[in-house]
């Protein structure tokens, strides 16, 4: 992949403009930024390149949300005081930190009863049961899930669940609202329950089963509630996070169509520390907009873009290139993406409430093709030994040439029996 290039002494960025952040069920839509004196207080992130740099920042600064220790931070500023900052020597960006975007509604999906255990298509068409009929199942392997948090109470998730940590704002006030038990990480949304599915569901005997069966998923919540609250910055805070814990996959279903440089620094960081980094690709997909992808409009949302890490495609069924998939060279590696089966909340915004304790639901995004990638990973780091950048390797080497452009399947569509050489 191409690291899109940038100027290291960035200048103050507005985030307003029409880009968010937000998971990737489905499209996202921006939200505009009001108009501010220059003297209104913003949160900014800052990096620095010395400790003067550092010294210059917390000298302007009201307050400090987050020092990382990659040299940079989030403070709260006068505004006036931004350029000033931005132009010193010391200091090589000052962004404003960004808004997430709302968690937008797919087409509604009816729930799924699911008798006895299912294995989805997904994890067949990339022979992830294959590998795990070989005892390749993820024991030992830690997989972060950057999203809406995990359903605790799941039955396919619930032996799996490790501990997580919250960087999202006020989530300690979701604890006066009475949602029903489990839905304390996830309100109403199940976006992150769905990803944690697809990476690691248990093989018990009902349900479904995932990648990597075995791992422990961890719930990093940075994304909260129906409107997918939280920043960048706390973004940037969870991947620091995983790297502090030696986890060794980060999966982050979530994105943004600019570049930001503090998750640039987080994922660069982590990412030298040892985690294997996987993101969706985005659903801004031309197949399904006019003018027709031909045109080669369509880009890769951040996280994904940055060289760190592995950006991933949709495909379907048949291999077909997902309508929503978002294309470009960044792109690295395809997976299955559209109608995915995997757990979900009792209610959520996806479903209709008819059979509340149905808690399985087919949705279709890059979201659910990421996290095939990530418990893939899993396998490799665990019960293979490798490293986060032989595991990345691995990977590519192995996967199976579908015919797509190269800017939409990358190296090629996932094939876990591949990667662990077993048939």
């Amino acid at each position: 992949m191409t690291e899109p290039a940038y100027t290291r002494r960035g200048v103050l960025r507005t985030i307003g403009s029409g880009s968010a952040v937000g998971s990737l069920a489905t499209l996202g839509t921006g939200t505009g930024a009001a108009t501010r004196t220059a003297d209104e207080t913003v949160t900014v992130n800052v990096g620095y390149a010395s400790e003067s740099g550092r010294s210059a920042a917390l000298s302007r600064a009201s307050a400090v949300d987050h020092e990382f220790g990659f040299d940079a931070l989030t403070a709260q500023m006068p505004e006036s005081e931004t350029d000033a900052l931005a132009a010193q020597r010391e200091i090589r960006y000052v962004e404003e930190d960004r808004a997430l975007g709302g968690i937008v509604t797919p087409r509604r999906q009816p729930r799924r009863q699911v008798d006895g255990q299912r294995v989805p298509y997904g994890v067949a068409v990339t022979g992830a049961d294959v590998a795990a009929e070989h005892g390749y199942t993820g024991s030992g392997a830690n997989v972060a899930v950057l999203d809406t948090g995990i359903d605790s109470t799941h039955p396919d998730l619930a032996t799996n669940r490790g501990r997580g940590a919250a960087f999202v704002p006020s989530v300690s006030d979701i604890e006066e609202f009475d949602f029903p038990a489990g839905q304390d990480d996830d309100i109403l949304v199940s976006h992150g329950t769905h990803v944690a599915g697809v990476v690691g569901a248990n093989d018990n005997d009902t349900g479904i089963v995932g990648v990597s069966p075995a791992a422990t998923l961890h719930a990093v919540k940075v994304l909260i509630g129906v409107l997918g609250g939280g920043s960048a910055a706390g973004i940037a805070a969870g991947v620091e996070f995983v790297a502090d814990q030696g986890w060794d996959v980060a999966n982050l279903s979530l994105g943004e169509t600019g570049r930001v440089d503090v998750l640039a620094d987080a994922v660069a960081d982590a990412y030298e520390r040892g985690v294997l980094l996987v993101a969706a690709a985005g659903n801004d997909g031309l197949l399904e907009n006019d003018p027709p992808a031909s045109d080669g409009e369509s880009a890769v949302s951040y996280p994904a873009a940055f060289e760190e890490v592995i950006a991933v495609g949709a495909t379907d069924r048949n291999d077909d290139l997902a309508a929503f998939s978002s294309v470009g060279p960044e792109v690295e590696l395809a997976a299955p993406g559209t109608d995915v089966l995997s757990t979900a909340l009792p209610i959520n915004i996806y479903s209709n409430v008819e059979e509340p304790f149905n808690r399985y639901i087919e949705l279709s995004g890059t979201s659910f093709a990421a996290p095939h990638v990530a418990g893939a990973g899993a396998l490799l780091m665990s019960d293979v030994g490798l490293s986060n950048v032989e595991a990345r390797e691995r990977l590519r080497e192995t996967a199976a040439d579908v015919g797509l452009r190269e800017d939409e399947q990358g190296y090629g569509r996932l094939d876990v029996a591949a990667a662990l050489g077993v048939e």
